[in-house]
């Protein structure tokens, strides 16, 4: 599947919850890679497409391979989100993947008035189900194709590494 090679690359780490920010644009959907390097067992993706492009088969593809490499947490945004979900959800529920829980949440346009930047930081804040928090601290941002969202979501994520707002809000940060 993969036609070239691509790479996550850490944006940072958040100072309270440890989690790790990677960033991995691809051109096409087609180019997920065959392993990931992260920082942990399990990730967390935040996927951004337009699903009016992308067939069903190269979605299921992909959840297939994410669900093999860790996958536990999905966000979807872009037209026909909702789209990805369900077969991510398909994918996740259906497949041979052991005996786990998944969270799949998606945020997107068919749900909400949501802008991107809402919607990143809706998935910096995330949290997997309770049984993967100690072994999801990777966090994935996948921008297919759009070149104004990979740099939109790129300063929205690297601004929220640098507030000290969100640990402020944080029940468990100190004051």
């Amino acid at each position: 599947m993969a036609t070239r090679s691509v790479r996550p690359t850490l944006l940072g780490v958040h100072q309270t919850t440890g989690h790790h920010y990677y960033e991995m644009p691809l051109q096409k959907l087609e180019d997920w890679p065959e392993q990931l390097t992260l920082a942990s067992r399990h990730f967390a993706l935040f996927l951004a497409s337009d699903a009016n492009v992308i067939s069903d088969e190269v979605y299921t593809l992909v959840a297939q391979r994410a669900a093999r490499q860790g996958l536990a947490l999905l966000y979807a945004y872009g037209p026909k989100s909702r789209r990805v979900h369900d077969l991510f959800d398909a994918v996740l529920w259906l497949g041979s993947y052991g005996d786990n829980d998944w969270t799949i949440l998606t945020v997107g346009q068919w749900e909400s008035d949501y802008t991107l930047e809402d919607a990143v930081e809706c998935f910096f804040e995330a949290e997997p189900i309770e049984e993967w928090v100690a072994t999801c601290d990777s966090y994935l941002v996948v921008v297919v194709g759009n070149e104004e969202w990979t740099h939109r979501v790129r300063n929205t994520l690297i601004e929220l590494l640098r507030s000290p707002e969100f640990d402020k809000e944080r029940p468990d940060s100190a004051s």
